[in-house]
């Protein structure tokens, strides 16, 4: 299991980062997400980290922010890496990139939208604000956990 964890993230980090045509199995996307996820995480903590050294540190500057750059820089890297897995993911369920941008961006960016006016207006409690943003990415879920179907996409990428 580990062993074919690590192959599906070699094809979607290292062979296909920046592909969006084919088709992306269910394994291999949630593979790539978990593990992008988890590494975002530790990402941001590790700039928070550095962030605050260099704030107590007399040392150069630049250090600081060089280091934050680079990380900045293998993030977009890594989350170009899941919109392409994402959009494949998309032709295997048989539905197009356009698809995946309004699910998976543009919903969850309205649902956002609506949740943050309900907290800044002190409508509504920090816990349903946070219940509404996770609705907001439901119908992404749904499309990535749904079986291969037949597609126009299943073009084998060069």
């Amino acid at each position: 299991m580990f062993r074919q964890f690590m192959r599906d993230l070699y094809t979607v980090l290292l062979q296909k980062p920046f592909c969006w045509k084919g088709v992306a199995s269910r394994r291999e996307f949630w593979s790539a997400t978990l593990f992008l996820w988890v590494f975002a995480t530790a990402t941001y903590m590790a700039a928070n980290a550095i962030k605050e050294a260099g704030d107590k540190l007399v040392g150069p500057p630049m250090l600081w922010v060089t280091l934050l750059l680079v990380i900045a820089l293998v993030l977009l890297v890594f989350w170009w890496a899941t919109v392409s897995v994402g959009i494949r993911r998309y032709h295997d369920t048989g539905l197009s990139a356009w698809w995946y941008w309004l699910l998976a961006w543009l919903v969850p960016l309205v649902w956002g939208s609506i949740a943050m006016t309900y907290l800044v207006t002190e409508s509504m409690s920090a816990l349903m604000v946070v219940n509404l943003s996770v609705i907001g990415h439901l119908p992404h879920i749904v499309v990535s956990l749904m079986p291969h179907r037949p597609s126009r996409y299943l073009t084998i990428a060069y």
